[in-house]
């Protein structure tokens, strides 16, 4: 078996119940809807921006509308490009989905909670930036990478991509850290409960439950990932032995990234802007036994790949720090 290491070698969102569905038709026939058999045609961030507009005020306060939609109209313009690679390219239902989703609105409220929380915190990351500044909106097709999985394409499928983004080289994934996706070992931590981990599967099935085929995050996009305070940390350090959670200010958990986390923003960004020649960011939303001993994957960019590496869960590596993310 190939030894861990950090460097490489040389059901979309659930039907519509009778209400929503009467409520979809008469927007159509008021124009306020996309009809269904348009929506291809329709770009994704003209879709949500058309979306939050329909909230209702005292769902959604102006304040965050307006977060919301100057963060998520260019991350949606960013996946509308890949298309033709996505099999699920726009989020469903298209109408009435910020009003009448049973969690977007408490999602993006989450969201900017936490924004502000980190905001305040006069945190900075390594290169001196107020943590706040570098936190974005970045999308999640859980429902594309449930699928590329379930049908062991997912390499496959990460070629065409990066291909679209003018990436030559396949992604490196570590040999433990794809076995255990293909393989549907147990790698996610349970938000819910401490110490139990839960397969790819199981975690993805969970998300689209929760989301339907479009997850979104808050995600640290700064160059270097982390903050100053703690360089040099341990996974196991920042989260009690795998045990705990790892939180800034208050008790806002930053520790959400994982491998399908980490893709989704390499696939949104441009990863050569997400990692320094010596910088890494650990998946803390991830842990995996090999050979009886706890390793964390880590994410980079080298050369001219991207890079998803593993590492002892022990290991307090100056440049392996957290990449903050809220889910």
């Amino acid at each position: 078996m190939n030894r861990p290491n950090k460097l490489p070698p040389p059901d979309i969102y659930p039907g519509l119940d009778d209400e929503l569905d009467a409520v979809y038709e008469r927007n159509v026939s008021q124009g306020i809807a996309v009809p269904v058999e348009k929506a291809p045609e329709a770009e994704l961030g003209a879709v949500v921006v058309e979306q939050l507009q329909q909230a209702a005020p005292e769902a959604l306060p102006e304040e965050i509308k307006q977060w919301a939609v100057s963060q998520l109209m260019p991350a949606n313009e960013k996946w509308a490009r890949l298309r033709t690679h996505l099999e699920f390219p726009l989020p469903a239902p298209l109408s009435e989905l910020a009003d009448k989703h049973p969690n977007f609105r408490a999602v993006i409220n989450r969201l900017h909670d936490a924004q502000e929380v980190l905001t305040g915190s006069g945190e900075k990351t390594p290169e001196g930036l107020p943590i706040g500044e570098t936190m974005k909106l970045a999308l999640i097709p859980w429902q594309d990478l449930r699928n590329s999985i379930g049908n062991g394409v997912l390499q496959e499928w990460l070629k065409g991509v990066r291909k679209s983004q003018g990436i030559d080289e396949e992604d490196y994934i570590n040999d433990d850290l794809i076995d255990a996706i293909q393989m549907n070992k147990p790698l996610y931590r349970n938000p819910d409960k401490p110490g139990e981990l839960m397969t790819p599967k199981d975690y993805l099935d969970r998300k689209i439950a929760e989301d339907g085929a479009w997850g979104i995050m808050l995600v640290q996009t700064s160059e270097q990932a982390g903050v100053e305070s703690l360089r040099g940390k341990s996974p196991d350090e920042l989260t009690s032995d795998g045990q705990g959670s790892f939180a800034i200010g208050a008790k806002c958990r930053v520790d959400g990234l994982g491998i399908f986390e980490w893709l989704a923003l390499t696939i949104q960004e441009d990863p050569r802007q997400l990692s320094a020649k010596t910088d890494y960011s650990w998946m803390l939303a991830n842990r995996l036994d090999v050979e009886g001993d706890p390793y964390v994957p880590n994410g980079y960019w080298l050369v001219d790949q991207v890079g998803s590496g593993l590492a002892s869960a022990a290991d307090q590596d100056d440049n392996m720090r957290p990449r903050l993310a809220v889910l």
